[in-house]
């Protein structure tokens, strides 16, 4: 681990870097937003 990078630390004591949590969410987002405009056009 280098100091100068950001991290997200959890109730369980694990960690995570900011930058790929942050890449995830934003991934998740764009895959449900896909999925609720399939099922809109289907509708």
């Amino acid at each position: 681990m280098i100091n100068t990078e950001s991290f997200v630390a959890f109730a369980d004591k694990t960690k995570a870097h900011y930058e790929c949590m942050k890449k995830d969410d934003e991934l998740r987002e764009s895959m449900l937003n896909k999925i609720e405009q399939q099922i809109d056009n289907i509708l």
